[in-house]
């Protein structure tokens, strides 16, 4: 079947691909319309988390708090959306949201207004970083498409939450444009700033380790004590408040927010479900969601992976650290951090795509090299037509 496969000509897979490409993208676009142009789909809802969350503390109100009859953000999300919007939580830092606290000045569309301009910055940046760090010359061309449009266009349902990673992750790709430069403080600069109020973000910092190797360890400890110390000044400042943060996080670690949200799809996720998936299949019943025993391992397989990545370029012995080899490394290194990302969800994958296909263009199949670019155009194909990850 694959020989069969294989033996179509590659100009006839190229046209499929563009076509499925140009199929896939006029859904998405159709779709969008269809839901929140001349539908009631409410474009944007996590951006009603952090405007609430901005008002109630404007208000000396903490929007700390997860479960039923704990969530402070209830009224204020059903005011803005004119609706239920379930079980709202707030996530974010309490740095963040002395920030967010100024958003009380303004109407819910103006900063929807503001942060449609704020998405399109960012989304620039993206493309920026894969142009000129992650370049996909096959695809050049249509790199945006290809980049939005995978995986039945998972980016662009990420665009519609109105997740702060939508911004975030520009800010991520300018950093290690600057980290591919050799620009090593700016790029923790930028990342102690993203970690001030996503703080696992943090592990950014073993991309610059795979890159740079020993060179870089004294970056990543700077940064990570100078983020460790500003949120002690952040606990010492406001107690309460910061104690309501920890412990919104520690929600999100329950068996109560899985089965309230259950919205990841990293490896975490897979721990979680798959003993369940596999029950059911052998006529028995598992219970999903979070224990100790799947937290310890997906742990164990996290630092597994990050040490063997790390391992695994120690043992490259890199002599002349090019542009092209940065390049490798910096788009291995998105693939790894995605993967033990904690919280991935739809929104996380800014950074895994362009990569993704980065790496795959760049892969040479030696005992495969006539069918080497056939293969390749399959492998594109394939995250075209997929329609989720």
């Amino acid at each position: 079947m694959l020989s069969k496969i294989l033996e179509i000509k590659l100009p006839i897979i190229k046209i499929i691909f563009f076509i499925s490409l140009f199929i896939i993208t006029s859904n998405s676009i159709l779709y969008f319309f269809e839901k929140y142009i001349n539908g009631d789909r409410f474009l944007f809802d996590d951006l009603v988390l952090n405007y609430c969350a901005g008002v109630l503390y404007s208000q000396d109100v903490s929007p700390y708090g997860f479960g039923l009859g704990k969530t402070p953000l209830i009224d204020c999300v059903k005011n803005v959306i004119g609706g239920d919007w379930g079980m709202p939580a707030y996530f974010y830092s309490t740095f963040y949201l002395r920030i967010l606290s100024k958003l009380n000045n303004f109407e819910f569309d103006t900063i929807k207004s503001i942060w449609l301009g704020l998405c399109f910055f960012s989304i620039s940046l993206i493309l920026f970083f894969s142009y000129k760090v992650l370049p996909i010359n096959k695809l050049k061309k249509v790199l945006p498409l290809v980049i939005f449009f995978s995986f039945g266009g998972i980016l662009i349902k990420a665009f519609t939450s109105g997740n702060l990673s939508v911004f975030v992750y520009g800010f991520l790709a300018l950093s290690l444009f600057f980290l591919h430069k050799n620009y090593k403080i700016i790029f923790c600069f930028i990342i102690i700033l993203i970690s001030l109020i996503k703080p696992h973000h943090l592990i950014f910092f073993v991309i610059g380790i795979l890159v740079y190797e020993k060179e870089f360890i004294k970056y990543a400890v700077i940064s990570t004590l100078i983020v460790v110390f500003i949120y002690f000044l952040e606990f010492t400042y406001n107690k309460e408040l910061f104690l309501g943060y920890l412990s919104n996080l520690h929600a999100s670690t329950t068996p109560e927010f899985f089965f309230s949200y259950n919205a990841t799809v990293g490896l975490k996720a897979v721990i979680q479900n798959l003993p369940t998936n596999a029950a059911e299949q052998l006529g028995f019943y598992i219970s999903a969601g979070p224990n100790l025993i799947r937290n310890l391992l997906w742990f164990f397989l996290t630092f597994v992976i990050l040490i063997g990545s790390i391992l695994y370029r120690t043992n490259k012995k890199i002599k002349n650290l090019d542009s092209s080899k940065k390049s490798k490394l910096i788009a291995f290194g998105c693939i790894v951090i995605t993967i033990v990302n904690p919280n991935l969800a739809v929104y996380e994958f800014f950074l895994f795509i362009p990569a993704m296909y980065f790496l795959i263009e760049k892969i040479k199949i030696p005992k495969l090299s006539f069918y080497d670019e056939r293969i390749k155009y399959l492998i594109f194909l394939s995250f075209v037509i997929v329609q989720d990850i």
